[in-house]
């Protein structure tokens, strides 16, 4: 199952490593990853194309959900 995720991140430098480290975490289903700072705003937008099952994308995306500044939408892809 294909999942896009859209991750906001607020106050970027203050969460950067935690996000980041995430991401590492989860990096075998990760097929793809978009990064966009927006410096004068201190935030950043985070696309992802995720190949993993239900539970698994439940797992990432709550874990993410939980980081203080962080806002995340996940849309299942269908075939």
């Amino acid at each position: 199952m294909y999942y896009l995720l859209n991750i906001l991140v607020e106050n970027r430098e203050a969460v950067y490593r935690e996000v980041n480290e995430l991401l590492h975490q989860y990096a075998k289903y990760i097929e793809l990853r978009v990064g966009y700072p927006v410096k004068e705003e201190d935030v950043g937008i985070i696309i992802l194309i995720i190949k993993a099952d239900n539970d698994t994308m439940g797992a990432f995306s709550g874990k993410l959900g939980q980081i203080k500044g962080i806002r995340v939408k996940s849309i299942m892809i269908k075939r």
